[in-house]
Order: structure tokens, then sequence, then C-alpha cells
């Protein structure tokens, strides 16, 4: 019997929503299968880049915008220090609501001493002695930085702008992506190779005979839909129990229905494995 050709696209199509033409992708080769979800990852990881590099590009837009307005400070565990004497309070510019720079206040005391102007502002940023708070629009918190994590070191207004300008939107984002990818395929492999036993398991307790490479195609093909899934914003919840939880329901009714419906295929004529 010779492998049917198909084509990625109708692969990804038959891997999504019809598990009960799995057979077709269980005849395909490994290498094939394993080329099909490392694109997936490729594409995968290049969302999760692109959102991070509109993130970066918010922190870096305020670097732009007001760091060379500040004066220079110096952040070190006890705190940032500088010569102003005044606070400086930019509103309604660029990208945020507000931005505040005061060094002669906690940022706690700046929630109540600038309340009036933080509780209708969209986005803000806030710079006080003991470090720098982000917020936006969506209510998250984009960054957050205590200056006691610094250790006996000190940071300076010139290394903050060398630091957002080159490391981190350059050498993060390829660290990240890189890694990002190494550990999604690789997750995607063991995964595969995790729920070829489950299947191996199914099918024994249905007596057909299913090798494993077969098994290894169908679990890789039944993480379609969770990796869809992934790239329409459920990576946001990975850590989440609940979405774990259902990624391994989805991925085991899928390969319960392939192989309860699991057939070979021989001069068009299906023939059901009892």
């Amino acid at each position: 019997m010779e492998n049917e050709k198909i084509g990625f696209i109708k692969r990804l199509g038959i891997g999504l929503v019809r598990p009960k033409e799995y057979n077709k992708l269980a005849k395909q080769t490994v290498g094939n299968t394993i080329f099909t979800f490392f694109v997936v990852t490729i594409v995968q990881v290049t969302v999760i880049v692109a959102l991070l590099l509109y993130v970066f590009s918010i922190v870096g837009n305020l670097a732009d915008q007001y760091m060379g307005k500040l004066p220079d400070f110096t952040i070190t565990k006890n705190g940032i220090t500088t010569n102003l004497t005044e606070p400086i309070i930019v509103e309604d510019e660029g990208q945020i609501s507000l931005f505040i720079f005061d060094a002669s206040t906690s940022l706690n005391n700046m929630s109540t001493t600038y309340s009036d102007k933080i509780l209708p502002a969209v986005d803000y940023v806030l710079v006080g002695t003991d470090g720098i708070k982000i917020q936006s629009a969506s209510g998250s918190q984009l960054y957050n930085f205590d200056s006691k994590t610094i250790g006996d070191g000190e940071i300076s207004k010139s290394d903050i702008i060398n630091f957002i300008g080159q490391f981190l939107q350059k050498t993060l984002i390829i660290a990240i992506a890189i890694t990002l990818l190494i550990f999604l395929f690789i997750g995607k492999i063991i995964g595969g190779i995790i729920f070829a036993v489950f299947g191996l398991i199914i099918a024994n307790m249905q007596q057909k005979k299913i090798g494993f490479k077969e098994l290894f195609n169908i679990s890789m093909y039944a993480g379609t839909l969770t990796a869809l899934m992934f790239l329409l914003g459920g990576f946001i919840f990975t850590a989440s129990p609940v979405w774990c939880f259902a990624q391994l329901v989805i991925i085991c009714i899928y390969v319960y229905l392939a192989i309860k419906n699991y057939s070979i295929v021989d001069n068009d004529i299906k023939v059901k494995i009892k």
C-alpha cells in the first residue's frame, strides 16, 4: 500500500477538525510530520515575538520620550538618588497618559499623593525612590522594578538608555525566540511520544494492531487544535492548570477518535480493523 501524499495545508486541516480521517495522516512519514510541526512551532514563536516586540517598543518609546527630560540619576539598592528637587509630571503625551518622576517619595506613597492624576489615567509610568512601575491600558503591569533587586551594584540613567535601546529589543528578543523555538518544538515531540503510548493502550483495548510510528503521527496531529488555540491567545494561560488540563482532554479525545476510526486503505477499499 502506497502512502497518500497530502499537502501541508490539507494535513493541518485534517489534524484540526477531522480526527476520524487521521488514518491518512498516520501513514505519512515521521519526517513529514516532524517538519509540519516544526513549521507550526515557528509560527507560534513568531506570534509571541511579535507581541513581545510590541511591548518592548512601548518601553523603548518611553525611554526616547522621557529619559531625555530627566536629570541624571543613579539607582542603588537604597533607592534612586538625584539632584532633582521638584517632581516631574507629564500628562497626555505619546503612548501613555501620565508620567511622574518623584525622587522624594516611594511608589506606594506616590499612588496616594498623585491619586487624582493616576486614577483617571489610561496608562502611566511612576518613578519613585524605591523603583519604577509601568501600568498598561488593560490594567496589567508591564513592568515593576524594585531597586533592592540590583544588589551592591548601581544603575545610571545612561545605563538604562543603553539597555533599552540595545539589549531589550535585540539581544533579549533573539534569545527568547531561540529558547521558545527549542522548548516548544521539543515539547511537541515529547508530547507526541507520550500520547502515542496512550494511543497504544487504547489500540490494545480495542484490539487494533497499529504501529508506534502511526500512533506517533496521530498523537502529533491531535495537538493541531491546541496549537491553534495557542495562537489565538491561549499562550497567555499556558501556566494555568485549567488550560493545561483542557489541552490534555482535547488531545486525548482526538487520539481516541482517530484510533476508533482507524482503518487500512487498500485499493480504495476501507477495511475496519477489528
